[in-house]
């Protein structure tokens, strides 16, 4: 099982799901700490946590995993 988050760079959670995926391993992804996201990260992973922003407010835009 690969699990990520945003605390490191988000080309780096976007290269840890591509070789998860092409080794056939289960994805996680917690898109926290909250920051813009491209719709095209959603698609790589197979689940995710949902994301409340520091204010409250939740995720706006959601797009489910694959």
């Amino acid at each position: 099982m690969f699990v990520t988050q945003l605390e490191q760079p988000i080309p780096a959670a976007r290269r840890g799901f591509e070789l998860a995926r092409k080794h056939g391993v289960t994805t996680v992804f917690n898109p926290a700490p909250a920051l813009p996201l491209t719709d095209d990260i959603y698609p790589l992973c197979e689940h995710h946590a949902e994301r409340n922003g520091s204010d409250g407010a939740g995720r706006r835009g959601h797009r489910p995993c694959r």
